[in-house]
């Protein structure tokens, strides 16, 4: 039995299945819940694997985004907020999302630089029940090409 427990451990290790969780997102790790470095060290992460390029990640507490953490950031498919949790981005420079940004979270935006929204294939990849607050800088959506259906709200 022991030794089945094993070889199961280590093709889950090399499978990567605690990696992420049953959607496929890897979850961030709050100061709170004992996450310590910035968004590419691994112990940021819950089972303590980084996620990297074309990865989705999911933020269920407060998480804090600096320049230094938008080299990963810029590069993510997909930001999950989730409900009653809060994103904030604290930026010197210009910061860049290319993948979605969804959820009932809130998304904040401190420091003078601006904050880009580059995706401009789908009106829905930026759906945040919560909202965005700007509390400094800029904030740039994309110019998006939305069918005669779609809705944006703002307010």
């Amino acid at each position: 039995m022991k030794m089945l427990m094993a070889v199961l451990a280590i093709l889950f290790a090399i499978a990567g299945a605690y990696a992420t969780d049953k959607d496929g997102y890897y979850v961030y790790k709050s100061d709170a819940e004992g996450g310590t470095g910035g968004w590419a060290a691994s112990t940021r992460w819950y089972d303590d694997v980084a996620p990297s390029s074309g990865d989705k990640v999911k933020i269920n507490g407060t998480a804090t985004a600096t320049d230094g953490d938008m080299t990963l950031i810029s590069t993510l498919s997909g930001i999950l907020v989730s409900k009653n949790a809060t994103l904030t981005f604290t930026l010197a420079s210009d910061g860049h999302i290319a993948g979605t940004l969804t959820g009932d979270g809130t998304v904040v935006k401190e420091g003078a630089a601006a904050l880009y929204l580059d995706r401009t294939t789908n009106a829905k990849g930026y759906l945040l029940d919560g909202g965005f607050v700007i509390n400094n800088g800029e904030l740039h959506f994309p110019t998006l090409s939305t069918p005669a259906s779609s809705t944006m709200f703002f307010g």
